[in-house]
């Protein structure tokens, strides 16, 4: 749990607030009261001098986990409504099309009497607050120090982001240096116990022949999941890329992969039309790929298996692929158990065990799927198949 993660006490960069303001008198009274907080005070007289000061100062990636993170960083914008040429409603749309502005709450302040339909637009934009000049200064104060409050939680998460992303990274090299290295000693176990069999084959006795086949096979055994180590650690490493790529023609490759399995069972398949969606297309055919794979892999020995990959119609925020299979199911409480690395169900469905493959297809499958930003999920029951429910979010065309 994140919790026992021991508090990072790293570096933290100067929080900024960027005033926009073009009265004189109310920058006066900014300073005054601004300089008792514990940030630095920036100052712009005009929505251009304000993007001008946020291209001058880039946003350097605390969310993205820089190795260099930037010294100082905006925390907060206070926006006067009324600005020349400009005003304070379309600025603070330009600031949330930059980097800078999309990390920093921002409080707008106007000296026109109340006006409702003013103050409505404000928050429609996304403004933490609206307030009226003469501010209060009590008022103004707790705003500010929110913002600061929210500032220093946020390089807290990132530091503690950034530790555990390093941990991982950490574990990924060990994971993939040990997997390479088993390698070759497993090579030499299996080359000496067959020249033992070959050059004392007649020597030996039936047990002893049945001992160095034990030996062959473990070692045949742990290969595979040494394989299986290295093959998730890879995958792990690779990030989906921007490009538009078409699911229907995605599920086509990775159906036809299992092309002589289908024809040697005598599948019946049915595959509908899917959009685009933005992604890494051959990530996304080995994990469907993995998901035939085990409904190939669990099919009922009464019936030749079909598999349905169906669209579900009516969900306006997402596309959503159902892989429905005629298998043996599984007992939904070892949904857990499919999507664990190194962790199979056997040939029957009932429990962890061997039908081939070294148990990392699904593992994988989940992860890729997750990085393009979707959920899987299965409903299944013993003796009535299984549906696998891939969904992206929409938008991501």
């Amino acid at each position: 749990m994140v919790d026992d993660v021991e508090k990072p006490k790293g570096f933290r960069p100067t929080p900024q607030i960027l005033v926009v303001d073009d009265d004189h008198r109310s920058f006066e009274v900014m300073r005054a009261f601004l300089s008792e907080v514990d940030a630095e005070v920036e100052t712009a007289e005009s929505a251009e001098a304000a993007l001008d000061w946020v291209k001058a100062h880039p946003f350097h990636g605390r969310d993205e986990l820089d190795d260099e993170p930037s010294t100082h960083e905006l925390a907060m914008v206070i926006l006067d409504v009324r600005l020349p040429g400009m005003d304070g409603f379309e600025l603070a749309g330009k600031l949330f099309a930059t980097d800078v502005g999309r990390h920093a709450p921002f409080l707008f302040i106007s000296g026109v009497k109340r006006d409702p339909s003013s103050i409505y637009r404000g928050y429609d934009i996304g403004a933490m607050d609206y307030l009226i000049k003469p501010v209060d200064i009590e008022i103004l104060r707790s705003k500010v120090n929110v913002c600061l409050a929210l500032f220093d939680a946020r390089q807290d998460l990132m530091s503690r982001q950034r530790r555990l992303l390093d941990a991982n990274e950490r574990l990924r090299d060990f994971n993939y240096t040990a997997s390479h290295d088993l390698r070759a000693p497993l090579r030499q176990i299996r080359t000496f116990v067959t020249f033992i069999k070959e050059d004392e084959g007649e020597g030996l006795t039936a047990p002893s022949h049945n001992h160095l086949q034990y030996i062959l096979d473990a070692a045949d055994r742990l290969e595979q999941l040494v394989g299986g180590m290295l093959h998730y650690t890879n995958k792990a490493m690779i990030k989906p890329s921007s490009r538009t790529i078409s699911l229907t023609t995605v599920l086509s490759v990775a159906l036809r992969n299992h092309a002589d399995t289908i024809k040697e069972c005598n599948a019946d398949v049915h595959l509908d039309s899917f959009p685009s969606i933005k992604g890494n297309a051959t990530m996304l055919v080995e994990a469907f790929s993995s998901i035939i794979d085990n409904a190939l892999k669990y099919r009922r020995e009464d019936a030749p298996p079909r598999i349905d990959i169906i669209s579900a119609k009516g969900e306006p925020d997402r596309h959503t692929i159902v892989i429905r299979d005629n298998g043996v199911g599984f007992d939904p409480e070892l949904v857990r158990t499919v999507f664990a690395p190194f962790r199979k169900l056997r040939a029957d469905g009932n429990a962890k065990g061997v039908a081939g493959g070294f148990g990392v297809g699904l593992a994988i499958a989940r992860n890729v799927i997750e990085e393009h930003g979707g959920t899987i999920t299965v409903d299944t029951a013993p003796g009535e198949g299984s549906s696998f429910i891939v969904a992206f979010p929409k938008g991501t065309e």
